[in-house]
């Protein structure tokens, strides 16, 4: 099984994060660290770390060839955090740990003011063969009587026995937050 070697440095590494939530690394650095087009992908921090194994039957995620100069790329998006902005990363390829090395960027999500949800109610709903639960929370807006919902998946259940029980723990959660935060 080839090892991989430190490539000779000519300059900055760099991997490409595109907005389909795909890495690609160039041909050089494919060959140079993955020579097997099995690795290893670890989110530590902001740096994604690339390790890569002794090949497919070791597991891990394959490198897919891109085009007939050898480049390879990898869907991350599942791995990475959902703010990761697509573009070029700085990366470096670190001994010890035997891994590349790559610094993610975040995306800076629009800041908006936190208001306090007034009303919550958990809902069961069958979804492709489970039982899903979600929470639908109510928030006003100070001077406004407008009121706005918004809809978060919680969880998913073999059976709905389990999801109606686990929705009324949510909900009498929120219901017991709802109380102390109006000082009842």
């Amino acid at each position: 099984m080839p090892t991989p070697q430190p490539a000779p440095q000519q300059g900055p590494l760099e991997i490409d994060y595109t907005d389909r939530g795909y890495i690609l690394l160039p041909a050089h650095l494919a060959r140079q660290y993955f020579p097997n087009d099995v690795l290893v992908l670890m989110v530590k921090g902001d740096e994604v770390w690339m390790l890569p194994t002794r090949g497919p039957v070791a597991g891990g995620l394959l490198l897919k060839q891109r085009n007939p100069d050898g480049d390879r790329s990898l869907l991350a998006a599942p791995y990475l955090p959902a703010e990761a902005e697509a573009g070029r990363w700085p990366a470096f390829w670190d001994e010890r740990a035997g891994a590349l090395r790559a610094a993610f960027r975040i995306r800076q999500l629009e800041q908006r003011r936190l208001e306090p949800a007034i009303a919550a109610k958990a809902v069961v709903e069958p979804e492709q063969g489970r039982w899903v639960v979600y929470l639908e929370l109510g928030f006003s807006s100070p001077g406004s009587a407008e009121i706005r919902t918004e809809r978060r998946r919680i969880a998913d259940y073999p059976t709905q026995e389990r999801a109606r029980v686990a929705a009324g723990w949510i909900e009498r959660t929120a219901d017991r937050d709802f109380r102390q935060s109006l000082g009842y």
